[in-house]
């Protein structure tokens, strides 16, 4: 029996829905449980009587024997995987590839550099 290496294939494959960078900081990994349907092929043991000449007082002179052979067959088998989704962590935002923070209310005179958190410009403070 001969074993189907794409499944190993299929499992090792990981699909990512997001195009930020895994080196960036602030990326937080989210877990995708999919379920496919694959189908794989096995071999069934066969048992199929024949009739073969033998000595007999039969006419004609044949007798039952039972052969066993293997037969392949097809089955559906669902392949679960878990997928690990590259996101930004909470209080960070995509941004051209990166996580950046988010700052709510936007920083007016100044920019986010922590979540929810402003750093002021010179001549600002607040």
């Amino acid at each position: 029996m001969q074993f189907p290496y794409w499944i190993i294939i299929l499992l090792i494959i990981t699909t990512c829905k997001s195009n930020i960078s895994n080196t960036s900081d602030n990326v937080c990994y989210d877990q995708e449980v999919t379920t496919t349907p694959v189908n794989t092929s096995y071999l069934a043991p066969v048992t199929e009587t024949v009739w073969q000449y033998c000595w007999t007082f039969r006419i004609p002179p044949k007798c039952p024997v039972d052969v066993f052979h293997l037969e392949k067959r097809t089955k559906t088998e669902n392949i679960t995987r878990v997928s690990n989704i590259a996101t930004c962590c909470p209080g960070y935002q995509e941004n051209d590839e990166r996580c950046v923070p988010t700052c709510d209310p936007p920083c007016s005179h100044g920019t986010c550099s922590a979540p929810y958190t402003c750093s002021c410009a010179i001549g600002y403070s607040g």
